[in-house]
């Protein structure tokens, strides 16, 4: 683990859980749709300003993060998933506090695209690695 690495991680962590699946979604979202050359408008050399342009308006626009999902993937031009990619996602869509994790994806747009990327390995890593790895989980909070 680089320090750049060490530095997002020990961020990542000291967010709280709705920001961190936020992180994680859009993490999820580089993970499918980056690739080497990208995904639609998502690739080039724009493709992180065109991800934040229509991240925070898919965010500002939904009420929840299915049809957040539906809306980015719209906006950038991206297909449909993998079927690998199906119960993380579920999962996703299926997270508390999504008025809160929404919140954060229309508010730090920036910021969780930064921290999302930085959590995603390199390419030689990705060489070493599953294709199917997920990003860092969320810590969840118990409820009482």
């Amino acid at each position: 683990m680089n320090n750049i690495d060490q530095i997002a991680h020990t961020h990542f962590l000291n967010v709280p859980s709705s920001q961190q699946l936020a992180i994680n979604i859009l993490s999820k979202f580089i993970d499918i749709y980056g690739g080497v050359e990208g995904t639609g408008l998502f690739s080039g050399i724009n493709r992180y300003s065109y991800l934040e342009d229509r991240c925070k308006l898919s965010a500002i626009q939904s009420n929840d993060l299915r049809s957040f999902w539906s809306r980015l993937c719209s906006k950038l031009g991206c297909p449909i998933n993998l079927r690998k990619h199906d119960e993380s996602l579920l999962l996703f869509w299926s997270s508390p506090d999504q008025a809160e994790i929404l919140k954060y994806l229309r508010e730090q747009t920036g910021v969780c695209i930064v921290i999302a990327r930085s959590l995603k390995p390199t390419n030689s890593e990705v060489n070493q690695e599953s294709e199917t790895s997920d990003p860092i989980p969320a810590k969840r909070s118990k409820k009482k």
